[in-house]
């Protein structure tokens, strides 16, 4: 038999270190959960646009953050490469950066769709939103500066969604706490008991 005594200032220290590390995983959880749930919805979002006119297609850039020129809109048909060399690799990670992917469309025909971006573009660069739609499906987004032709992947702007799932991974974290400083109390509150202590 086995006989294990513990007095009230261990059982307290037992109990807060068992709480923090409680505290800790589900902040751990709820913040993981926040961002993987916040990727999730944006790959989702765009990997199920589809357009059928050019007006569509502007209310997509203005929910990206984009003002977009109409009549500067220019259509052009580009073949996605069949044999991708380091380069494309690169520039389709960043395609795979806005929740799109060109691998499953090499070496097809697709629209390339150039609109200019006004509230990103100043007087030394100007930058253009670029849409690459397949049988009018969006395959591919991204933003490209000119002339320095720096390419960007175009994603939704810091919008209140991901701040309120940080806010909300706040507030579980400030749950967990309260919940844990009412379970250190209870535990106290139980060892000053007689005969609450473990004797076995």
């Amino acid at each position: 038999m086995f006989v294990f005594t513990m007095n009230k200032r261990g059982l307290k220290k037992a109990a807060v270190v068992v709480g923090c590390a409680a505290v800790l995983a589900l902040s751990a959880v709820a913040v993981g959960g926040a961002i993987s749930d916040t990727r999730a919805a944006s790959l989702s979002s765009t990997q199920k646009v589809e357009f059928s006119s050019t007006n569509e297609m502007l209310t997509y850039l203005t929910s990206m953050g984009i003002e977009a020129d109409l009549s500067s809109a220019k259509v052009d048909q580009v073949r996605i490469p069949k044999k991708w060399d380091d380069d494309f690799a690169a520039f389709n990670e960043v395609i795979i950066e806005g929740g799109l992917d060109l691998s499953g469309y090499k070496n097809k025909k697709v629209e390339k769709w150039d609109f200019v971006a006004l509230n990103r573009s100043d007087e030394e660069q100007t930058v253009s939103a670029i849409l690459l739609v397949y049988k009018e499906k969006l395959i591919g987004a991204y933003l490209i500066s000119r002339p320095s032709g720096e390419v960007q992947a175009l994603v939704p702007p810091a919008q209140s969604s991901s701040s309120q799932s940080i806010a909300t991974a706040g507030e579980v974290q400030q749950s967990d706490s309260a919940q844990l400083e009412a379970a250190v109390a209870e535990i106290e509150q139980a060892a000053q008991q007689p005969g609450a202590l473990p004797s076995e």
